[in-house]
């Protein structure tokens, strides 16, 4: 199962959100900055605090468990 982290943004740095692929197993720990494309991705904030990352909710298989 796909899962998405939310980190809003604070004393008016960008606020994300990560998007991470599911898979059986993660290396501990599992490192946001690692996403590359394969394994999730980052969405970011691209005009100051615009609200990214403050409210995320369930989008089910995202990658069709590739």
């Amino acid at each position: 199962m796909d899962f998405i982290i939310g980190a809003p943004s604070g004393n008016g740095a960008p606020g994300k959100a990560y998007a991470v692929f599911g898979k059986y197993s993660f290396s501990s720990p599992l490192k946001l900055f690692d996403l590359n494309g394969t394994n999730g991705f980052v969405i970011r904030d691209i005009a100051g605090p615009d609200g990214t990352g403050s409210s995320v909710s369930s989008a089910g298989d995202i990658n069709r468990g590739r």
